[in-house]
């Protein structure tokens, strides 16, 4: 059974993920990628969607902040607010930035916990983030 930290970084990964996948256009890529460095772990997602303007790029992690609420999606502009909250309870760090080729990408860096440290297991890691986020597709 997931701790409450794996619970919370699950919700939030998967909220990342939501955010991606209802911007980017029918037939457009979706890209994941999870990256191991000795001190702490790298997630990267990025779309194909609209990016979002420089200036408010500092913004979108603002409850109820939407950037055109005259885009024609459902949201309530929480989901980036609720993860960045629950990846810095974890100690991690969570940054957009628009890609040159169009579209957004979300880092998330976080800590290694001791104990994975110590079983350098990055594919059970995959996995749980995997798992969780399958059903959202």
């Amino acid at each position: 059974m997931p701790q409450v930290g794996e619970r919370a970084l699950s919700i939030a990964i998967e909220n990342i993920i939501r955010n991606a996948l209802r911007y980017t256009p029918n037939q457009g890529l979706l890209r994941i990628d999870l990256h191991q460095a000795p001190s702490h772990w790298q997630l990267s997602v990025q779309d194909q969607g609209p990016g979002v303007p420089e200036e408010m790029l500092e913004f979108i992690f603002t409850p109820f902040f939407r950037v055109d609420r005259s885009r024609e999606q459902d949201g309530f502009g929480l989901g980036l607010a609720l993860a960045k909250r629950q990846i810095e309870s974890m100690r991690g760090e969570i940054q957009a930035k628009n890609r040159a080729s169009g579209g957004l990408n979300m880092q998330v860096t976080f800590p290694i916990r001791h104990e994975e440290h110590q079983h350098h297991d990055s594919n059970a890691l995959a996995s749980n983030i995997t798992s969780q986020c399958s059903h959202t597709t």
